[in-house]
C-alpha cells in the first residue's frame, strides 16, 4: 500500500487486531480478544509472497513484482527495493531486482524489457532482469514523486503539486510539466490520448490533460468526489475509487455527473480494469478486506464479492486469468508481515 493510499485510510475506523499469515495456504489467526477467530486463506487464494513492505504492484505475462518501501517496515528501515515472482508462485524467496539504499521505493511499472519506479525525489530504471551495478536514473529533482504511468514511449508520475512527463530513455532534471497547482491524491493513469490523474482530499476529482500538453490548464471530468484514491482507464471511460464509491466517467467528458457503479462500502482503495470487468478493493485499518468487481456496462449496484475475509487490501492489478493484491496480515500498513496475494480464477 502507498503512503498516499495509506495516509487517506487512517481516518477510517481502527479495530485492534493482530494478524498472522502463514505462506502458501496456510491458516490466517486474527485475534480480536476472541481466541476462536481463525481464518482460512480466502478459498481459491494463495499467497505468493509474504513477510514485505508492499507499495505498489504490477503484472505482466510470467511475473509479478512489486516494490518494498522500506525494510523492516515497522523497524524504521531506510532500504526500498523492487522485487518479483513468478505468477504460478515464488520458488524460495522472491527474487530482488534492485535495492535503493536510503531509498523509499513507490509507484512502479513495467515492460517488457525494464522495471520503472518512483522514489521521493528521482525516478529509476532497470531491466527486468535486475541491474547489480544500479539502477539508472530518468528523471532527478522530483520532489515528491508519486504514483507512475506509462504508454510505450514514456513515463507519467505525480510530484508535488505537479503531473510529469518524461522520454523512458531519460529527460535529466528537465522533464515535461503537464500540470502545476494540482494536489494528486493518488491515481494516475494513461490511454492512447490522455493523462489522467485524481486531486484533492475531502472534495476531489478527477483531472485530465493531453499526453502532448493542455497548456498547463487541465479539465475537470469530474468533482465533488470526495475522497477519490486510485484511477484506472480503458480507452473508453475513465474508472475511480473513493472511501465508498466506483465511479466511471466517459473520457471524452460525462457533463460532470459521473455514473456509481457500486457505494455502500468502506475503504475503496485499489482499481483496475480489464476487457469485461472493473476489480476494486476495500478495507480500513482493522478490518478485514474484500476484493470486488462489477462488470463495466454497470451491476444494478450489486457487485461481485470475489474475495472475502482477506487482510487489509491495497492495490489490486489482473491479468487475463488472474487478480493480484496486496494485503496487510496485521491490519495495519506496514506491519513486516505484509503480503502479496492471487485470486484464480477472477
Amino acid at each position: 500500500m502507498s503512503r498516499q493510499l495509506a495516509s487517506r485510510l487512517v481516518s477510517l475506523p481502527y479495530l485492534p487486531f493482530a494478524f498472522i499469515a502463514v505462506q502458501c495456504g496456510g491458516i490466517m489467526t486474527a485475534d480480536s480478544g476472541d481466541s476462536s477467530a481463525d481464518y482460512a486463506v480466502p478459498p481459491g487464494s494463495m499467497i505468493l509472497a509474504s513477510g514485505q513492505c508492499p507499495e505498489h504492484v504490477v503484472v505482466d505475462a510470467t511475473n509479478v513484482y512489486w516494490t518494498n518501501g522500506q525494510t523492516p517496515c515497522q523497524s524504521g528501515g531506510s532500504n526500498g527495493s523492487v522485487v518479483t515472482c513468478a505468477i504460478s508462485g515464488c520458488v524460495g524467496a522472491p527474487v530482488t531486482i534492485a535495492s535503493i539504499a536510503g531509498g523509499y521505493a513507490e509507484g512502479l511499472v513495467v515492460d517488457s524489457t525494464s522495471v520503472y519506479w518512483t522514489t521521493g525525489d528521482t525516478v529509476l530504471t532497470c531491466p527486468i532482469s535486475g541491474c547489480g551495478a544500479g539502477p539508472t536514473t530518468v528523471a532527478s529533482g522530483q520532489v515528491g514523486a508519486g504514483n507512475l504511468a506509462a504508454d510505450m514511449t514514456d513515463l507519467y508520475w505525480t510530484a508535488d503539486k505537479t503531473i510529469m512527463k518524461c522520454a523512458k530513455s531519460g529527460c535529466g532534471a528537465t522533464p515535461t510539466t503537464l500540470a502545476d497547482g494540482q494536489v494528486p491524491s493518488g491515481g494516475i493513469a494513461v490511454d492512447t490520448s490522455n493523462v489522467y490523474w485524481t486531486v484533492g482530499y475531502t472534495s476531489g476529482g478527477v483531472m485530465v490533460c493531453a499526453k502532448t500538453g493542455c497548456g498547463d490548464t487541465p479539465t475537470a471530468l469530474a468533482t465533488g468526489q470526495g475522497l477519490p484514491v486510485d484511477i484506472a482507464v480503458d480507452g473508453t471511460y475513465v474508472y475511480w475509487t473513493t472511501a465508498t464509491t466506483v465511479m466511471k466517467c466517459a473520457a471524452s467528458g460525462c457533463g460532470g455527473a459521473p455514473a456509481t457503479l457500486a457505494s455502500g462500502f468502506v475503504g475503496g482503495i485499489g482499481i483496475a480494469v480489464d476487457a469485461t470487468s472493473v476489480y476494486w478493493t476495500t478495507g480500513a485499518y482493522g478490518t478485514y478486506g474484500t476484493v470486488m468487481k462489477c462488470a463495466l456496462e454497470g451491476c444494478g449496484g450489486s457487485p461481485t464479492t470475489v474475495v472475502s475475509g482477506s487482510a487489509l487490501a491495497s492495490e489490486v492489478v489482473v491479468d487475463s486469468t488472474s487478480i493480484y493484491w496486496l494485503a496487510s496480515t496485521s491490519y495495519s500498513p506496514h506491519s513486516d508481515d505484509d503480503t502479496v496475494m492471487k485470486f484464480t480464477p477472477k
